[in-house]
């Protein structure tokens, strides 16, 4: 179950493009109709707690992984929905940061050059 959770969530993280008002129809979907981890009024109630805790509403899967198995669910869905996206943040930073590098570098040789 935890495993399940983690990887339900980290594919929804990599197929839920838009933000997370954009994600909540397909959490909603896996959560309640596939999985059949929470009923709707629960997830009605997930979704109220992502809107008035501070942060992302994303957060919204903390809340269905506890529901779902425990504090280790509820860790388990908040690394799969949050991994990709730093992941994939961080790579593309460290590429900007690469180029960025070698732009400087040519441009300080142009500079010397006049």
């Amino acid at each position: 179950m935890i495993v399940e959770l983690f990887i339900q969530f980290l594919l929804i993280s990599l197929f839920a493009f838009g933000g997370g008002q954009a994600a909540l129809p397909l959490i909603e979907r896996i959560s309640v109709v596939q999985m059949g981890w929470i009923s709707s009024s629960t997830f009605a109630a997930a979704v109220a707690f992502g809107y008035i805790t501070p942060g992302p509403v994303l957060i919204t899967a903390t809340f269905i992984g506890y529901m779902a198995a425990g504090f280790l669910g509820a860790i388990a869905a908040t690394v799969g929905v949050f991994l990709a996206p730093t992941l994939l943040a961080s790579f593309a930073a460290a590429s900007i940061e690469r180029s960025a590098i070698v732009g400087y570098k040519l441009l300080d040789k142009g500079l010397l050059l006049l």
